[in-house]
């Protein structure tokens, strides 16, 4: 048993080189000199099967050879071809958005001799500062190229309690900004007159959009609600810039519509009834506010300024008051 076993082994052996010689060898019927070894496998089939008792062939699964993949020629990239890699578009950080101000920029600002100037102070400007955190002092303010100048005040009539919708800026003889009054001010309606409850205003001028000139002294009005007339408000400043001329910038949009005289409502002359024999003309819509003026009976032109809590403010001649609806007809 102990010799068949060894003897089975060499045997094996043979046929694995055998088979091992037959795969790596050409096709011998188109080579001169290659050896058949087709019989001599048959012949070791024969001699294992002889002494093992045991069919060689059926455990052995002949196999074809495996060509090699085929070789890929490396290319070099083309001129045409390395031209359009680099025309490809590289994705870019979006732009910052353009920051809202109040100014106007070079092309929108006009002449303030467009509008006419009453010397009457009609509100204050309460607080001048830049965005990056400068203060007014004294009336004066350096401005850095690229900063904003903030501005926060109240605007109205102390007199008669006239709310302004608008507060135009202006500077070396420009108009060049504007926002609206609507901010709340209950110290104001408490301190000047019950009617300006809503006078506060707030705004942002780019230092890029204001012009440059000998006297930069930066001011702020009040405009009526009707008609061309503008009212300065207290507290003027006289701005300094770090750079001589104004730089011409995207960075920001005016987010404020363009007011001119052309473009306020207005004046129109109405026919104001007096229906009473005549009827006092109080300083506020109330009968507790103090007495200004006097109207007689009897059809009168004039020109309505507002109307509010069953009141009418209006002007008859040289007399500016507030009447009760209850003894006046407007039309």
């Amino acid at each position: 048993m102990l010799f068949r076993s060894v003897l089975s082994g060499i045997v094996l052996g043979i046929l694995i080189l055998t088979v091992f010689v037959v795969i790596m060898d050409n096709d011998c019927g188109t080579v001169r000199g290659c050896v058949d070894l087709s019989g001599v496998s048959e012949k070791v089939d024969k001699f294992i099967t002889h002494f093992t008792g045991e069919d060689s062939t059926a455990k052995l699964v002949k196999t074809k050879r495996i060509p090699s993949p085929p070789k890929v020629e490396k290319k070099d990239a083309s001129r045409d071809e390395l031209a359009e890699l680099v025309r490809i578009p590289v994705p870019t950080p979006d732009a910052a958005p353009p920051v809202q101000v109040d100014s106007l920029s070079a092309e929108d600002q006009y002449d303030i001799l467009k509008w006419n100037a009453v010397a009457y102070q009609s509100g204050n400007v309460d607080v001048v500062r830049t965005a990056k955190g400068l203060v007014s002092k004294e009336g004066g303010l350096e401005v850095p190229s690229g900063d904003i100048v903030i501005l926060s005040g109240w605007a109205g009539h102390p007199a008669y309690g006239i709310r302004f919708r608008d507060v135009l800026f202006s500077i070396c003889g420009k108009i060049v900004g504007r926002t609206t009054v609507r901010a709340p001010r209950p110290d104001v309606a408490s301190a000047v007159h019950i009617n300006l409850t809503q006078s506060g205003w707030s705004a942002k001028l780019a230092a890029d959009h204001l012009p440059r000139c000998k006297e930069q002294m930066l001011q702020a009005w009040g405009v009526a609600p009707i008609g061309y007339n503008i009212f300065p408000l207290s507290g003027s400043t006289n701005l300094s810039f770090a750079d001589a001329d104004v730089a011409a910038s995207d960075s920001y949009r005016t987010q404020a519509a363009l007011l001119t005289p052309e473009r306020n409502r207005k004046a129109i002359e109405r026919k104001v009834i007096v229906r009473a024999s005549a009827i006092r003309l109080r300083k506020c819509g109330d009968t507790g506010c103090d007495i200004v003026g006097r109207i007689l009976a009897g059809q009168h032109n004039g020109f309505v300024l507002e109307t509010a809590g069953g009141w009418t403010l209006f002007q008859v001649g040289k007399s500016v008051g507030w009447a009760s609806n209850k003894f006046i007809t407007i039309q």
